[in-house]
């Protein structure tokens, strides 16, 4: 179950975060969506930037990235997955 549900900023782009709870057991969950040209958290902008991308480059092609784990490392770790991602889909 969802206990906190927020946007935020690491080295590479926004992301999505959740903080998810089932009885003693926790965890955070990141997720965002990946192009070859962006990183965006919001699903409405991704909506935009494949038309966008579309008519620009005739690429349509989006990944949704999600990481589970420790906040701490989660977030530590984001930034070298978009990294690598970036680079994996040119």
């Amino acid at each position: 179950m969802p206990t906190e549900s927020r946007t935020v900023s690491v080295a590479g782009g926004e992301v999505n975060l959740y903080q998810v709870a089932k009885g003693e057991q926790r965890a955070t969950v990141l997720y965002w969506y990946q192009t070859p040209y962006q990183t965006v958290a919001s699903e409405w902008t991704m909506k935009a930037r494949i038309v966008e991308n579309g008519i620009l480059h005739r690429r349509t092609d989006v990944a949704l990235v999600r990481l589970v784990g420790a906040p701490e490392a989660a977030l530590a770790f984001a930034p070298l997955v978009m990294s690598e991602m970036r680079a994996r889909l040119r």
